[in-house]
């Protein structure tokens, strides 16, 4: 896909169905694994994602691949994706974080409004290469955040923390992740699909 193609993906609310266009719409799933990680031919039926990213843990507990899919049926839907000021570098750890659903219409909306906040104050700090929030359809979600060393997950916090709240935000709705890790990149295969926003 070329990069102006990629530029159109069309980011969707779980649960929404795609406007007839040729647009694309990026899906994501998450597969845990322990020792080996699978090959991306045996993620799901149907043939490999359009891309991964293989995360380790430093006890191997946490071992994720995160798989890019262009059609639905994946567990979550790419619903925001920035580049950081790192993004021509190769990331060498990622930052999840998980927002355990389900979640009101009240805090799905909460959240959207937050990330619209807090999200272009990540793109500016050193080292982020690129952040993904994935939600499902429950309206949980998570948000997985490239990074070029493990020092920079505690500075996107610091920044995310620091932004003040938007006029009608209501903090009683705004709540911290349910867990967070901060997770090796051993390998990463992303297409222009996978990232484009």
């Amino acid at each position: 896909m070329d990069r102006a193609a990629a530029a159109r993906i069309v980011v969707l609310v779980a649960g929404d169905q795609p406007a007839p266009t040729e647009e694309v719409a990026v899906y994501a799933s998450l597969h845990p694994f322990t020792h080996q990680p699978p090959g991306p031919d045996t993620l799901r039926p149907g043939g490999p994602p359009s891309g991964h990213v293989v995360l380790r843990s430093a006890d191997g507990v946490l071992d994720q691949v995160l798989a890019f899919w262009e059609t639905s049926g994946a567990g979550y839907v790419v619903v925001d994706s920035h580049e950081g000021m790192a993004v021509a570098e190769p990331p060498t750890h990622a930052m999840v974080l998980w927002f355990d659903g389900p979640r009101s219409a009240a805090q799905a909306a909460a959240d959207q409004v937050a990330g619209s906040r807090i999200a272009p104050a990540v793109q500016q700090v050193p080292g982020v290469v690129r952040t993904w929030v994935l939600r499902a359809d429950d309206l949980g979600y998570l948000t997985v955040s490239l990074v070029t060393s493990p020092d920079v997950p505690a500075a996107i916090q610091d920044v995310a923390m620091s932004t003040e709240l938007l006029p009608g935000e209501d903090p009683a709705l705004l709540s911290g992740p349910d867990r967070m890790a901060v997770l090796s990149v051993e390998r990463c295969e992303l297409p222009a699909v996978a990232g484009a926003r």
